[in-house]
């Protein structure tokens, strides 16, 4: 890009003019690709975020749980013995 607009004849103010309105018109392209780009990643790293966020209150609710089987495993068995043969 630099070579490019170093290359510019100025005399020639007309073809000048039309090759900086090219070099314009790519860098706006090249912009808009960038920020497409850009909401792409951030839109993939929110939905990330998001599910290990569900992953991880899922295990807790399943810890949660669990503690409470074991809770109740842990009654039930100490019944049995107390209730003897």
């Amino acid at each position: 890009m630099a070579k490019q607009i170093d290359s510019l004849n100025y005399e020639d103010s007309t073809s000048a003019g039309r090759k900086i309105v090219q070099l314009m018109q790519a860098l706006e392209e090249v912009g808009d690709d960038i920020i497409s780009s850009y909401a792409i990643q951030t839109n993939t790293a929110c939905l990330m975020c998001r599910m290990f966020n569900v992953i991880v209150s899922f295990f807790l609710w399943l810890n949660i749980n669990m503690s409470y089987l074991y809770i109740l495993k842990y009654m039930y068995v100490c019944s049995l013995f107390e209730s003897g043969p």
